[in-house]
């Protein structure tokens, strides 16, 4: 099996790709999903008084054209 991987990566590099991995957050650990609980009130709160949503919207519709 590691030859068709070396193989498939072979293919890709030839294509101009570039295998990139990245370390993310294992969202079915507890400790994660406690710690998300906790902070998703404060960031929802904190864009709702800082206008975040509404500022997100207005740079979409600017940028596809739909002012």
């Amino acid at each position: 099996m590691g030859n068709r991987v070396a193989e498939h990566r072979a293919r890709m590099k030839a294509r101009g790709y570039k295998e990139v991995r990245y370390w993310v957050p294992d969202v079915t650990d507890p400790a994660f999903v406690r710690r998300i609980s906790e902070q998703a009130p404060a960031l929802n709160e904190a864009d709702r008084s800082e206008g975040t949503a509404d500022f997100l919207d207005e740079v979409q519709a600017e940028t596809l054209g739909e002012q």
